[in-house]
């Protein structure tokens, strides 16, 4: 009889990333996230009512790990 040895699943990272107006560093940000951590990971982007793309620029990149809430008033 054999004994097999299972490894646990990795844990899921959520990392959330408030922006306003971030359009432009945005991308960057989201890849270095996805490159430097090892486990499984969503990226929750947290959009303060920008006006500089935030919204259109998440739904381009079509990707399930990153989430977009936005929020209609800025605080």
């Amino acid at each position: 009889m054999t004994t097999s040895i299972q490894k646990p699943e990795p844990k899921m990272v959520t990392i959330i990333l408030a922006t306003l107006n971030e359009v432009e560093s945005l991308p960057d940000m989201i890849e270095c996230i996805f490159e430097h951590i090892p486990a499984p990971v969503e990226i929750v982007v947290v959009d303060d009512n920008s006006t500089a793309g935030t919204w259109q620029l998440i739904a381009e990149r079509n990707d399930p790990r990153v989430v977009l809430v936005r929020r209609k008033q800025a605080r």
